[in-house]
């Protein structure tokens, strides 16, 4: 498909824009800054349209004028006590808006954090121990059982180890530090985890510049 002046327009902005952010691994400059309150008032300006047509229009507008739903008035009129923060006599009416915000957040993510932290830990922990799947090769039994067994004598190390009444010397300082050595090794999954992201984005990047970028050039030139 033949690329338009417009393809080409945006594609040459998106890697100019690119090469304005990594300028700040030489030093803080105007272009860094013009590209990073570009990025953030795109991101701004993106939100409230997504809320205004998902959120807004259909759960309010819709619901109030058009199907008698007038209980949604309560929600707006809680979002519009919010706008109370920028009158500086009537800010305190945006503390009700923003309790019930944090008290309903709460009540909802407590429950879903219980369950997928907790309950999950506490299934995988008390499941059995050794693994006789008929269907199953006896190397592929005997690793379903090793997994099983380490994970039930992680999770207690790693409980020993933020155990302090007792001084971690003896068979308890074993247990602690198997427990130590489990959480830096969870520790370092997860940033491992956090930088193959980040890598994974500036290969991205680069392949933009290296392709998409310099072939739009080519053919702007």
């Amino acid at each position: 498909m033949e690329a338009t002046g417009a393809d080409l327009l945006w594609t040459i902005l998106g890697g100019l824009v690119t090469l304005a952010i990594y300028s700040f691994l030489y030093r803080d400059n105007p272009f860094y800054k013009m590209a990073e309150h570009l990025a953030v008032g795109i991101s701004v300006g993106f939100i409230i349209l997504i809320y205004y047509e998902t959120i807004f229009m259909p759960k309010v507008w819709d619901n109030i004028l058009h199907n008698g739903q007038y209980d949604y008035v309560i929600p707006l009129a809680f979002g519009l006590l919010l706008f109370t923060r920028f009158i500086p006599k009537q800010g305190w009416m945006s503390r009700w808006s923003i309790a019930f915000l944090l008290g309903a957040s709460s009540g909802l993510s407590i429950p879903m954090t219980l369950e997928g932290r907790v309950l999950e830990q506490l299934n995988g922990s008390i499941r059995s121990l050794v693994s006789l799947d008929p269907s199953g090769t006896l190397w592929e039994n005997f690793i379903d059982s090793f997994s099983a067994i380490f994970l039930v004598v992680g999770t207690l190390a790693c409980l020993v180890f933020f155990y302090f009444s007792k001084e971690h010397r003896g068979a308890v300082g074993r247990v602690a530090y198997f427990g130590r050595l489990c959480i830096m090794a969870g520790f370092g999954a997860s940033f491992g985890y956090t930088v193959m992201a980040r890598v994974s984005l500036l290969i991205g990047r680069m392949q933009y510049l290296t392709r998409d970028f310099a072939d739009a050039l080519g053919r702007l030139f």
